[in-house]
């Protein structure tokens, strides 16, 4: 995941955890997969 789709994904992300009231702790994209840490309240 690279160039456009890298900036679409990192932009969907963010709106996804600003709906969800989540933190967004750490973010990144590679080529061939992602590190994702978010803190959730549990619901």
């Amino acid at each position: 995941m690279v160039g456009q789709i890298e900036v679409r994904l990192k932009e969907l992300i963010r709106e996804i955890c600003e709906e969800l009231q989540s933190e967004l702790i750490e973010l990144e994209i590679m080529p061939d997969h992602v590190h994702l840490l978010i803190e959730v309240d549990p619901q």
